[in-house]
């Protein structure tokens, strides 16, 4: 099921949706919650995409480290996934169909 993305969503607001569709996929248990909470925090973090004009130079590349690291693990074994049933090809596939790309490059403006 492709999920419909509006125009002028946000990455934020996509990368919540994405996370929602993926979360049931996880037990309600401990060792379920931590391995889901690191996957959440890598698509939050592949979302981070700046608006404001006002950061400084510091903060884009901290930004941009941070997307790029986050793209970087869910290209890869996904392995806090694959412990828990969860299909690494499928998460990349939610997040694609979310609205995110995994490919990231820095836009100098």
């Amino acid at each position: 099921m492709k999920v419909e993305i509006a125009e002028g969503v946000t990455e934020n607001t996509k990368a919540r949706a994405i996370n929602k569709k993926i979360r049931p996929q996880f037990a309600a248990s401990p060792e379920g919650n931590l391995m889901f909470a690191i996957l959440e925090r890598a698509i939050l973090d592949l979302a981070k995409v700046e608006t404001k004009k006002t950061l400084s130079k510091r903060e884009e590349d901290m930004r941009f480290l941070e997307r790029r690291q986050a793209a970087s693990f869910l290209k890869g074994e996904i392995t806090c996934a694959g412990l828990c049933g969860v299909d690494p090809d499928w998460v990349r596939k939610v997040i694609k169909d979310g609205g995110l790309s995994l490919n990231i490059e820095r836009i100098e403006g």
